[in-house]
């Protein structure tokens, strides 16, 4: 479909453009003006210059592409920035502020340079003579605008893609101290879930990502794009609003990604740098695709972290880790939570993670004392710092939750108000009864205020609570609460742009100074799944519902497709009643629940620290067991029966290692199947090699034949089988 090579060299001459936008409503053409190439760390690098203008001729902007093409030419990161030119008359004041603060004037002050005059109550007041200065208005901007040709005559080609991370419906929320799941729902669920779309010759399919401002919310923004032999991945580094247009034309495949909330006026000498956008070629059926993008991922965007005995960076492994649900309940307190790091480390845990609340104790309501994030004397009477230096001592990371959202009512809000938003009234009624979860001011984290105040306490959690594992959330509709009534309508984009542009500084700055720091991200579970934050984050919280097995094992091996494991993570619970009593028995008793928990990292929710001794042990044998089979777990991955669509049905993860001709299968019977045996059909192995089975877990009854295994077991029940070259 592509050779990234040859696409390469077309690039530098100026024979392809990856990018387009329009001047007011005219299409602008680009001419390229230089071209500089460099080699670093494997990396081909090559920026190209170019001068935009409109078909009158008038080239009022420069543009700079940077294109990074890995060593082996299967994929290129591609940034565009944006530079309007001077006019060499005397400075407008909205240039000399843009310059100087690196913010965006103000609504008045774009006026005020239109116009000479200021708007005041009783009307305008007049400023004097004031230049007026150079206006250039962007507008439809796609980050990539590429045409892969079709070589071969297929009618169709299929888009690949997931759902996005929505999961409660407003008639699912009931407020009792903290959000818990609603009604019953139906199995499966549409959130985080697998389609495609064929699309023949002389077709259009447009894709957008809603206008909550999180990336995922709808759809997550990463795709593979295929025939029968070949394809491409692409996609976004972008946690924002996102367009996908993809158009099969006479001469090939044009695929778009837009900025669709991006419509905005430049001031003179302003430069603004956009989302990078990537994508990555392959050959093969559209399994090799999903596949070459999790290596890419792992390889190019997964970042490294050191471990915490101080040994040299490396990727991290998927973990084994507690980590709470719902804003730490009344009854764990600090007797208990020293209780369940002791069961924690007992199961084989290599990480303690406290969610929201730590910071509190109830009856409140988690969210009312977010941005104090200093613990409440009652919750750790001996100290966070006193406990986290006890999960350290067990051989684990310690872990706490925090996000840029604000209570109005705590005192840091009062005392930093400049840096923060808070919504209006009118845009939180919408949201009912549940409206005073969302009425919280939020960072404003385009300001390089916002972005010491966070940085700042980030590293509190770090240096002051001896936290070497930061879980950072994002619960709000950032677009529909507080930039679309704050952006004026000539700077419409840039405030999204400029706190997703801080939110990345902040995170790469801690990154940075604190190597050993695992980073684990989420947004009210998996509304911001995005190349972006797969760049700076060594984990995602996937999604909130933690009470059915089925629905979480779907979950987990659709994301699989795209996501290595290590960056798949949600904790398993029995019911909601956990996240308010005490239980009387919580136990990941099943081979059924351990084994769903291979599908990414293998997480334990509150409540160990009321397992018997018997269900301990069992626990910390299946945690022995990830360990010993996790190096699989980041390897080729093959959902090598559907997906279910009912709970009649059985389900089957394959994870090969093509360097040593070996891996895992994992089968699952769910509870209304009415097959005694099922036919699991392998993939990646070598057809004149022969293998040998041998099952690591579980009574079922195996049978190998025609690269298939048959399986026979109990309904609700689960094997792991261990194979290799013979």
């Amino acid at each position: 479909m592509l050779d990234l090579g040859k696409w390469r060299s077309e690039l530098i001459r100026g024979a392809v453009k990856p990018f387009s936008l329009t001047l007011e409503s005219a299409t602008a053409e680009c001419r390229v003006t230089s071209v500089r190439e460099s080699s670093m760390d494997d990396w081909h690098e090559a920026v190209l210059d170019y001068a935009i203008a409109t078909p009158q001729g008038e080239a009022p902007l420069t543009a700079h592409l940077t294109a990074r093409f890995d060593e082996s030419f299967s994929l290129v990161r591609l940034t565009l920035a944006l530079h309007a030119k001077k006019t060499g008359a005397a400075p407008s004041r909205a240039t000399l502020h843009a310059e100087k603060t690196g913010t965006v004037p103000s609504r008045a002050t774009l006026h005020a340079e239109k116009t000479g005059t200021v708007p005041s109550r009783s009307g305008t007041r007049s400023l004097g003579t004031v230049p007026v200065f150079s206006e250039v208005a962007i507008r439809q901007i796609k980050i990539l605008d590429l045409l892969a040709p079709d070589e071969d005559n297929e009618q169709t080609r299929t888009l690949y893609g997931l759902s996005g991370g929505f999961m409660y419906e407003p008639s699912d929320f009931q407020i009792e101290g903290i959000f818990q799941s609603g009604p019953t729902r139906p199995f499966p669920l549409d959130s985080l879930k697998p389609w495609e779309k064929a699309i023949g010759k002389g077709e259009k399919y447009v894709l957008d990502s809603d206008r909550t401002g999180r990336s995922s919310n709808s759809q997550i923004p990463i795709w593979v794009y295929a025939d029968s032999g070949q394809g491409l991945w692409l996609g976004p580094e972008w946690s924002g609003c996102w367009g996908l247009e993809v158009r099969r034309e006479q001469d090939g495949s044009r695929l778009l990604i837009g900025l669709p909330t991006f419509d905005f006026t430049m001031c003179e000498g302003e430069k603004i740098e956009l989302p990078t956008a990537a994508f990555g070629v392959y050959t093969g059926k559209p399994h090799a695709g999903f596949n070459a993008l999790r290596r890419a991922i792992h390889k190019h965007y997964l970042p490294s972290v050191t471990s915490p005995d101080g040994q040299e960076r490396q990727k991290p492994q998927p973990p084994v880790l507690f980590q709470g649900l719902g804003g730490l309940p009344a009854y764990q307190d600090e007797k208990t939570l020293y209780a369940e790091a002791d069961r924690a480390a007992a199961v084989g845990c290599e990480a303690f993670v406290l969610d929201a609340g730590w910071y509190c104790f109830p009856p409140v309501n988690w969210w009312e004392n977010m941005g104090e994030w200093r613990p409440d004397a009652e919750r750790f009477p001996s100290g966070v710092d006193k406990f986290a230096d006890y999960v350290h001592s067990k051989g684990m990371r310690f872990g706490l939750w925090i996000e840029p959202r604000m209570a109005l009512t705590v005192d840091a809000f009062d005392h930093a108000r400049d840096i923060f938003l808070a919504p209006s009234p009118e845009v939180v009624a919408p949201y009912g009864s549940h409206a005073p979860f969302f009425s919280q001011a939020m960072l404003d984290l385009g300001k390089a205020a916002a972005q010491d105040w966070f940085t700042c306490e980030l590293e509190c959690l770090i240096s002051e609570y001896h936290a070497d594992w930061i879980w950072f959330d994002f619960n709000t509709d950032p677009r529909m609460q507080h930039w679309d009534e704050r952006e004026g309508r000539a700077r419409k984009g840039l405030m999204e742009l400029r706190f997703y542009q801080g939110m990345y500084k902040v995170f790469e700055t801690v990154a940075g100074r604190h190597p050993n720091v695992w980073l684990e991200t989420c947004s009210s579970g998996g509304r911001m799944i995005d190349l972006a934050q797969l760049r700076r984050f060594h984990s995602i919280w996937v999604n909130d519902l933690s009470m059915d097995d089925d629905q979480n094992r779907n979950f987990r091996g659709a994301l699989s497709r795209v996501l290595p494991a290590v960056c798949i993570q949600n904790a398993f619970f029995l019911n909601d009643r956990i996240l308010f009593s005490a239980p009387e028995d919580r136990r990941l008793h099943t081979a059924n629940r351990f084994l769903t928990c291979f599908g990414g990292a293998f997480q334990f929710g509150q409540g160990l620290a009321y397992w018997e001794d018997d269900a301990i042990r069992t626990a910390a044998r299946y945690t022995a067991l990830y360990k010993e089979y996790r190096c699989y777990l980041d390897k080729e991955y093959y959902h090598t029966l559907p997906i279910p669509s009912s709970r009649d049905a059985w389900d089957a993860w394959q994870y090969h290692d093509p360097e040593t001709d070996s891996g895992i299968v994992l089968v699952f019977r769910l509870g209304q199947s009415q097959e005694d045996k099922k036919v699991v059909p392998l993939e990646g192995l070598n057809p004149h090699q022969q293998y040998s089975f041998t099952v690591v877990d579980s009574d079922a009854a195996i049978e190998e034949s025609g690269r298939a295994l048959t399986v026979g077991m109990e309904r609700g029940n689960a094997i792991l089988v261990h194979y290799r070259a013979a």
